[in-house]
């Protein structure tokens, strides 16, 4: 099994928990298990429901702000195009966003329960590549 299909199942076996193990923070997780530093030390254990998460992150309404500032830190870099592994923030609805990670059948995102898949048509509003190779 590949180190991302194991995250996978990590996240489908684990409990959604804001703050965490959300749709953000296994990306963090999966960050991590890619090679690079926690891009979410700063935000981990500092909301524990979506209107804290709202309140500390700004995730709810301005989710790119979030990801960008992360992610920048730890030097990830925006791309244009996901290949397997890499990360992104999916628009599902009004003021309905996701990270997810980009994988053979689309992009996942950990939920609860488990994990989902969501449509590839879906609005990315945002990808950074992870450089991850199976």
């Amino acid at each position: 099994m590949t180190p991302l299909y194991a995250e996978l199942n990590r996240w489908r076996a684990l409990p959604f928990v804001w703050g965490e193990l959300d749709c953000i923070l296994a990306l963090a997780d999966w960050c991590v298990v890619a090679g690079w530093p926690d891009p979410a030390v700063d935000v981990r254990f500092t909301y524990d429901d979506r209107a804290s998460c709202q309140r500390e992150t700004r995730f709810i309404t301005d989710p790119l702000r979030l990801m960008g500032r992360c992610l920048e830190a730890i030097g990830m870099p925006r791309v244009t195009e996901a290949v397997e592994g890499d990360i992104a923030v999916l628009r599902l609805g009004r003021n309905v966003h996701v990270g997810a990670v980009w994988s053979a059948y689309g992009w996942a995102s950990k939920a609860d329960p488990g994990v989902v898949f969501h449509a590839p048509q879906n609005e990315v509003l945002g990808i950074w590549g992870v450089g991850y190779a199976a």
